[in-house]
């Protein structure tokens, strides 16, 4: 790893987190784009990669990729990276007045994934 990598690195980590002594990197990895590769293993080694460089904060939700995000960034954070990782999981906010019911289920399903 070369000087200019680690200052990158310090630089990308300013953003308290609520858990204390935390700090979250100001750039992030999001669902969205973690399953639009053609198979997994792009996904994961850009999760990987992501993680190496600096970057902790993984943003997802169920709507990306018809799951597909969760389930590659699971891969990931079942190994050592799931330690150096902040994820921030989400359920879809359209339909607020949808039955509670299905809101209960789809964050059932989330974390069944992740």
């Amino acid at each position: 790893m070369n000087s200019e990598n680690e200052e990158n690195r310090q630089e990308n980590v300013p953003s308290t987190l609520p858990t204390p002594d935390a700090l979250g990197s100001i750039i992030g990895l999001g669902g969205y784009h973690l399953g639009k590769q053609a198979g997994p293993q792009e996904s994961i080694w850009m999760i990987r990669t992501g993680l190496d460089e600096g970057m902790n904060f993984i943003d997802n939700c169920r709507d990306c990729n018809g799951g597909e995000s969760e389930i590659r960034t699971r891969k990931v954070l079942r190994d050592r990276y799931g330690q150096k990782a902040f994820l921030m999981p989400k359920i879809d906010g359209r339909g607020v007045e949808a039955a509670r019911d299905a809101r209960h289920q789809e964050l059932y399903t989330k974390y069944r994934r992740l």
